[in-house]
């Protein structure tokens, strides 16, 4: 009962929440390369989580980065996420950096006042694990690079472990080295594949699979990955209307 309340506080997408590392499979990835990115990705986060007891003494965290979106960063935090939770005391908080952004920009649209925003700048400082999802994806501004500057450098000072997801490199983030070096000194650089993960795809058409026009390199795909399922060759809304008709053809010859 206390894991699922302070899993329910780290506020993962629903989605993410049963994820764990033991379940992230490689071949999910098709290139040869890619493959062997994510294992070697595996084998780091297996040694981060394997040591964290002491890693975390130390306030070092992760930086997963890929700059191809859907590659598996988000789902291998939220892995990381939970066998921090399953396997120690430590709460977790989860939070897309735009959302973290969203969350400041209404509390003054709101016009709660400074102080609001202090305690979300201070619950996210404080926190003993957090994870930023998609950081650098934020809009740029002055703004923006302070409250993560505060954030950031209220953790590097206490030593709290911070896991980012990115899709891009440390280098190509457009803060300043007060944030950058920080992260730099503060964690691990995990590269990701540059390949979006293969997710479930349903297709509805007019047609058969061979009636398409597409050439081969998409029908072919198409045919290798899905099951294909024949409807009926009759309109719903006409097989209604002569159901009824049948129905009212038969109550008159009664």
């Amino acid at each position: 009962m206390l894991l699922k309340r302070r899993l329910s506080f780290a506020e993962l997408p629903e989605s993410l929440k049963d994820v764990t590392l033991e379940t992230f499979t490689i071949n999910a990835y098709e290139n040869p390369k890619s493959k062997d990115t994510a294992r070697k990705a595996c084998e780091g986060i297996k040694y981060y989580l394997k040591n964290f007891n002491s890693l975390k003494t130390a306030g070092m965290g992760l930086y997963i980065h890929s700059n191809t979106k859907g590659s598996g960063k988000t789902r291998m935090a939220a892995s990381v996420a939970n066998h921090i939770m399953q396997n120690t005391t430590l709460q977790a908080r989860f939070a897309t950096s735009t959302r973290i952004i969203t969350e400041i920009q209404s509390i003054w649209d709101d016009k709660t006042g400074t102080q609001s925003v202090s305690k979300l700048l201070n619950d996210l400082s404080r926190i003993s694990v957090l994870i930023i999802d998609d950081f650098g994806t934020e809009i740029h501004k002055a703004w923006v690079e302070e409250k993560f500057y505060q954030i950031i450098n209220e953790r590097y000072i206490n030593n709290l472990p911070t896991i980012f997801t990115s899709n891009c490199r440390l280098e190509q983030l457009k803060y300043d080295d007060r944030i950058t070096n920080r992260i730099e000194e503060k964690t691990f650089q995990i590269a990701f594949p540059e390949e979006s993960v293969n997710l479930p795809t349903i297709f509805t058409s007019n047609c058969r699979l061979e009636q398409l026009k597409y050439d081969d390199r998409i029908t072919n795909r198409i045919e290798e990955k899905t099951f294909q399922i024949a409807f009926p060759e009759e309109s719903v809304r006409k097989a209604i209307k002569r159901k009824n008709h049948e129905e009212l053809i038969e109550n008159i010859t009664k």
